[in-house]
């Protein structure tokens, strides 16, 4: 069993709805163990009409690129990690009973190749390049991760860090015209920051309505 907490009425009425989950994997995580990946498909798979594990791999370059890292040595070492991970969700997707599971699984090669998702990443650099209290948002969430990890980050740190942070905004402001699905419920297994973020830029950043933002953990 999961427990899910909804962030607020809104995202109260998608759960009940149930249409649509769409679930960040990270890499680097200790929490993505096979048997909670196989508990959260086991509990999707039931909950929600429609399920997808978005396993974030390209993005994660630019926080080891921020903690040091050569460009080079960056995408190996996400690769290998993103691979490893997206092998983990298939796995826990069979088990749970999916027989397709790689219709459940995205990477960012395939948002990046979603005329949606491009869009919106679009609007979110020119926010953060013309919105200095935006910048300011995203920057503090970078920033607070990267000491979180032991860094005493620079501001040109932060900055590159903060790719991380503006690639994954978009699936926080309108995952339905993203993938094309009613409703959609963006869920992880902490409290996720998009809507407090996103209240500090221009309105045109706003979340679609039937955009949801949920916490999901084991119970166990």
């Amino acid at each position: 069993m999961c427990e899910a907490v909804a962030a607020s009425p809104n995202c109260q009425r998608l759960l009940a709805g149930g249409k649509h989950m769409l679930f960040g994997v990270s890499l680097f995580n200790s929490f993505f163990s096979p048997a909670r990946l196989r508990e959260l498909a086991e509990w999707a798979l039931v909950r929600f009409d429609s399920v997808h594990f978005l396993v974030a791999d390209r993005p994660s370059t630019h926080t080891l690129v921020a903690m040091g890292y050569s460009p080079q040595r960056a995408v190996a070492k996400v690769s290998q990690e993103a691979r490893l991970a997206a092998n983990r969700v298939r796995r826990a997707l069979a088990e749970a009973g999916a027989p397709d599971p790689d219709a459940h699984l995205l990477g960012w090669s395939d948002l990046e190749q979603n005329p949606g998702y491009l869009r919106l990443r679009d609007l979110v650099q020119t926010a953060f390049d013309d919105d200095a209290r935006f910048r300011a948002s995203c920057m503090e969430i970078s920033r607070a991760y990267l000491t979180h990890r032991g860094e005493s980050p620079t501001v040109q740190q932060v900055i590159t860090a903060s790719s991380y942070f503006l690639n994954e905004l978009p699936i926080g402001m309108d995952t339905p015209a993203i993938l094309g699905v009613p409703e959609s419920l963006c869920a992880y297994h902490r409290v996720l920051a998009f809507a407090d973020v996103l209240q500090t830029g221009p309105g045109w950043l706003a979340p679609s309505a039937n955009q949801g933002y949920l916490m999901v953990r084991p119970s166990g």
